[in-house]
């Protein structure tokens, strides 16, 4: 199977990425103690929408906003700023950040912000880090989702607008296989 991951070159928001960082250094039984927290890697919300959050189906598609709630349940506190900066990731009652529903912005502020590194192989994914898709092999991402169970070496990610449960990175690829994947450690 063809592993076409993003490699890393400099970009900006809006279907530009930042360049390939190094993962910032994280104990395994912190990761694993934080993750367990995620309801989403738990595999709640994933098929009726989280009742705490708004859903984005009608307007483009609610997979990144499903994602970005997975860090807020496991803690990850809010960065506050001006709304469309790939900068700040936020959510509140009457608004939120481009980085927390839009796909190419949560790249940009996970890598950035130092939230997240590339991985160089999808099949590297581990429980709560997250895959990006690029259908039209433009690098603009095109679709958010997040791993949720491993087995045998193979990561199954659960995502939304389509809402789905653990499918195997495996048949993902076999689905699109023209598509770029860009794989994250968060």
């Amino acid at each position: 199977m063809r592993d076409r991951t993003w490699s890393g070159t400099d970009r900006e928001p809006g279907g530009h990425h930042p360049a390939h960082r190094p993962g910032p250094g994280r104990g395994q039984r912190h990761r694993e103690l934080r993750l367990h927290r995620h309801g989403q890697v738990r595999g709640e919300h994933w098929k009726n929408c989280n009742p705490d959050y708004r859903k984005f189906n009608d307007v483009g598609g609610d997979c990144t906003n499903f994602i970005s709630q997975a860090p807020r349940t496991g803690g990850r506190k809010n960065d506050t700023g001006w709304y469309k900066s790939h900068k700040n990731w936020w959510c509140n009652s009457s608004n939120r950040t481009t980085s927390w529903i839009n796909v190419d912005y949560w790249a940009s502020f996970a890598l950035h912000g130092d939230r997240a590194h590339n991985l160089d192989n999808v099949h590297k994914l581990g429980i709560g880090d997250i895959l990006q898709r690029d259908f039209g092999g433009n690098r603009s991402m095109d679709h958010s989702m997040i791993t949720t169970y491993k087995s045998n070496g193979v990561p199954y990610l659960t995502h939304h607008s389509t809402n789905t449960y653990r499918k195997s990175v495996k048949s993902l690829v076999a689905q699109y296989p023209r598509a770029t994947y860009y794989a994250f450690r968060t």
